[in-house]
């Protein structure tokens, strides 16, 4: 039974997550520490740099709030011109349903690209 506050995810889609994630900090902020500096100018309030190196690495699956904070934060960095999970295909920033297609593998964010592939190798 899952955990209140946690999705159904696969080790692929947490993995496929996380490359698009380090990829976009990159090419955007550099740093962690840049792009932890911004959200928290944004959000005031830390979001934890362990927290944030988890999904990076795909080690960790992202709770449905953390997944609302990534879908916002994502939006507001865009709108500042601050390129972040951005879909390639739209060019507009992966929305919460989004972020739960591609951590189900549902959706690639490397390409935009919809997959028919969902719910395997669950970890």
């Amino acid at each position: 039974m899952a955990k209140r506050n946690e999705i159904c995810v696969t080790k692929g889609g947490r993995e496929l997550l996380g490359q698009k994630m380090v990829m976009d900090r990159l090419a955007t902020f550099g740093s962690q520490d840049a792009l932890l500096d911004y959200f928290e100018e944004v959000f005031e309030f830390e979001f934890p740099k362990a927290t944030l190196s988890a999904l990076e690495n795909g080690k960790s699956s992202p709770t449905v709030d953390n997944l609302m904070i990534l879908a916002q934060f994502a939006k507001l960095a865009w709108q500042n011109g601050k390129p972040f999970l951005v879909n390639p295909i739209s060019n507009q920033p992966f929305s919460h349903g989004e972020l739960m297609e591609i951590l189900c593998e549902q959706l690639n964010p490397l390409t935009g690209e919809k997959s028919e592939l969902q719910f395997h190798n669950k970890s």
